[in-house]
Formats: C-alpha cells, sequence, structure tokens
C-alpha cells in the first residue's frame, strides 16, 4: 500500500501554540490528499520564551533549514534565558482522539483503542533551570501517523518543564487522566529524537523489560518491523527510559506497557526516503497492536 509523505505544513502545524488552558480536539482527517515532504531548503520555525510573561512564541527563523537543522547536538542543553528556572504557564497539551470518517470512508480501520503515541519533546522545554531545544519532526510524526490510522496521540504544544524529566507536569496529569479514561490502553509509544551522531537507527527503551508488563515481546516485535521495512540499525536500551521520571516510567506504573523510541535525526523529516520507511513501519506497529 503506498504510503502518504509528509507535509510541511503539519510539521509546522505540530509546532503551534494554543490558547491557555485549552485542551484541543481533532476535527476529522482528510484522506483525499498525499502530501509531499518539504524541500531541504525551506525555512523552518523556532521556539523562544517571551521574558515578559513567559509564553512561548513562535520566531521565523533567518537562515535554519532542515538540512542544516540546529548546531547544537539534540542532547546538548542550552543556557538558561534566565537566572533562575523561568516561571511558566502550565503545559499545553493536545489530545487528538480517533477521527469520526464520513460514510464514504468507513472501510478505513481505525486504531483508537489500544494504543497510544505521545510526544511530549515537540518544543523546547526545561530540565533543571536549563532550556532543552525540541526533538525536531517528533510531534510530526505523531500527527502523520494520526492521519494515517486515527491513532490518538498527546502532543506538547507550548514549552514546560520537561514532561519526560517531571512528573509534576501538566502532560503527565493529563496523561493519567487518559489512561484513567481509557481502560482498553494496551500499549503507549513515547517517540524522541537522537542525534544524527548517536550509533543507532532507532533506540528502543523498555527499562530493561520492567516497562513491558504484560507482553515483553513488544521490544523485540518493533524491531523485527524496523528492520523489514528497512531501518537495519535497531538498538535496545541506549536510552532505557529508566533513570528519571519518563514518560514510559509514567505509564508502567499506571498498569500499561510502554516504550521509548529515540529516533535518528535522519529519520525525522531531513531525508525523504528514510522518514517515508519510519512511518511505514510505525504505521505497521500501530496496526499490529489495535
Amino acid at each position: 500500500m503506498e504510503k502518504a509523505i509528509i507535509v510541511l505544513f503539519l510539521f509546522l502545524v505540530s509546532c503551534t501554540t494554543i490558547p491557555k488552558d485549552e485542551i484541543v480536539i481533532k476535527a476529522p482527517f482528510d484522506n483525499s490528499s498525499t502530501p509531499a515532504l518539504p524541500s531541504n531548503d525551506l525555512t523552518i520555525e523556532i521556539i523562544t520564551v517571551n521574558q515578559t510573561d513567559n509564553r512561548s512564541l513562535i520566531l521565523p527563523s533567518d537562515s535554519l533549514n532542515l538540512q542544516d537543522n540546529i548546531s547544537q547536538s539534540e542532547d546538548t542543553i542550552l543556557p538558561p534565558t534566565v537566572s533562575t528556572e523561568p516561571k511558566v504557564t502550565p503545559a499545553k497539551t493536545d489530545i487528538l482522539p480517533p477521527p469520526e470518517l464520513p460514510s464514504a470512508q468507513e472501510d478505513i480501520p481505525k486504531y483508537g483503542e489500544t494504543v497510544l503515541l505521545t510526544a511530549p519533546h515537540n518544543v523546547a522545554h526545561i530540565r533543571e533551570g536549563a532550556i532543552k531545544p525540541a526533538d525536531i519532526c517528533t510531534g510530526f510524526i505523531a500527527e502523520a501517523l494520526h492521519n494515517l490510522t486515527g491513532v490518538p496521540i498527546m502532543i506538547l504544544r507550548e514549552e514546560s518543564r520537561d514532561p519526560n524529566f517531571y512528573d509534576d507536569v501538566q502532560f503527565k496529569i493529563d496523561l493519567g487522566q487518559y489512561i484513567s479514561d481509557h481502560p482498553r490502553l494496551l500499549l503507549v509509544i513515547d517517540i524522541h529524537g537522537a542525534d544524527r551522531s548517536r550509533p543507532f537507527d532507532v533506540d528502543i527503551g523498555d527499562m530493561y523489560g520492567k516497562s513491558l508488563i504484560h507482553d515483553a515481546t513488544i521490544s523485540t516485535q518493533i524491531e523485527k518491523i524496523m528492520i523489514q521495512h528497512g531501518i537495519i540499525n535497531i538498538s535496545h536500551n541506549f536510552f532505557s527510559a529508566s533513570h528519571q521520571q519518563t514518560v514510559t516510567k509514567f505509564v508502567a506504573n499506571h498498569g500499561v506497557d510502554a516504550v521509548q523510541l529515540e529516533i535518528n535525526r535522519e529519520y525525522r523529516c531531513e531525508d525523504e526516503e528514510k522518514t517515508e520507511q519510519l512511518l511505514s513501519a510505525m504505521e505497521e506497529i500501530v496496526k499490529k497492536y489495535s
């Protein structure tokens, strides 16, 4: 089956802020168009902090493009913008449930009862008083998979304290409520980005098996599917998701299986073929566990 190619418009949408304290429910998707991957000479947008009210702003980059990415490694902690940790408004979280398909699309299956995708590093985030850059394209990957399959996703839309480091943040509150409201939920896949220098294409973190409470084969099945789609260099627990208050640990503590996927920059909106490989593999993974 021909796979949809990602579109720059959705990528920009995935970085857009939303009104204070608002939970956004996405409208039904239109499955009639085929998007195209943005060319490497198109500029992207970056997130900064307004020093007056500490809310996220979208500012156009003068020269940054998809090819060059950010000069710092995505694992590099940027200097804080103020002397102490900025006071920020509660995290803005988009929760996108399965869309209601029109009657003409009733033959398209929806995968919304048992799998949830999260992208807590879609925008810049604050950890121990310092700002870390966004994991580029992770929110878009989640949103593209939502459009392909209808799988529910949670995306952080506005800069906040790191949801993958702290539990007392709005993203985790929303996630905990979602888990409580969806007893059929079986698997949460937490999407992150790794620098291109990392020695893997995708790393699967499952807390050395401890986050797979009900199905210990999930990580090996994910690896098998990735390899079938040409993503060969798969590692396990390079980033285990076990050393801080991660989303994966939080979900496992709520009794649901979870894995953290660290995706190399080369597979995140930089190379068209590799991005299509990743989306194709993850679409199959979503369908397998739905």
